[in-house]
């Protein structure tokens, strides 16, 4: 089937989103430039991104600097744990939790992950906590399909929370809600272990 390519931006609005600009300016700009549906909580922690790029280089930001700025920080992040290989999921005889397996690699480091939970997005949380040595848990989640139709992929945030004090969202885009799921809560972990919150393991000699 055939989609229609997303009309650019009016000049106009590249004004609007400077160093002052609003929550809304650059949500407004992912979703109606990338179809983007930020949840409230991401839109002031990426705004403030923003406004930092903003005013290091006292310049305004275009549209397309924005979507590059989220693409960095949220849906690329260089370096970051990853999922390869085959996943299982299961859910138990009752229906009430689910099993996720799978392996996780982090630069040279690399561990099977079994985890059980109320879905599949706990499930996985809670495998990555133990292996990683940390206490997390989701604090808010999100997801959608970009476009319409058989072919469309998925968009999913996450936010892990490893304290009150300590939340960080990350965000996924695949073909699949589980498969943006498992991305954005990866996304998450990379960006708590960039702000020190989450220690990046040691690479192993072997894998196990």
């Amino acid at each position: 089937s055939s989609t229609k390519a997303t009309p650019p931006l009016p000049d106009w609005l590249v004004i609007r989103i400077n160093s002052q600009s609003g929550k809304g300016g650059v949500a407004f700009v992912l979703e109606a430039e990338h179809g983007y549906q930020l949840p409230r909580r991401l839109q002031i922690e990426l705004s403030a991104r923003v406004q930092e790029s903003a005013d290091a280089s006292g310049r305004e930001i275009t549209p397309a600097q924005v979507a590059a700025l989220f693409a960095r920080e949220y849906l690329g992040v260089e370096g970051g744990p990853r999922l390869v290989g085959p996943r299982r999921i299961e859910t138990s005889a009752d229906g009430r939790r689910e099993r996720v397996e799978g392996r996780l690699v982090w630069g040279g480091w690399q561990r099977a992950l079994v985890g059980e939970g109320a879905g599949p997005i706990d499930a996985f949380v809670a495998a990555l906590g133990a292996e990683l040595g940390a206490r997390l848990r989701v604090g808010d989640f999100h997801e959608h399909a970009l476009g319409a139709g058989a072919d469309a992929e998925a968009m999913a945030y996450v936010e892990l929370v490893l304290t009150p004090e300590r939340r960080v969202f990350g965000a996924g885009r695949a073909a699949s809600m589980v498969e943006a799921s498992f991305a954005a809560v990866l996304s998450a972990v990379a960006r708590a272990a960039a702000r020190g919150w989450i220690a990046t393991p040691a690479p192993d000699l072997g894998s196990p």
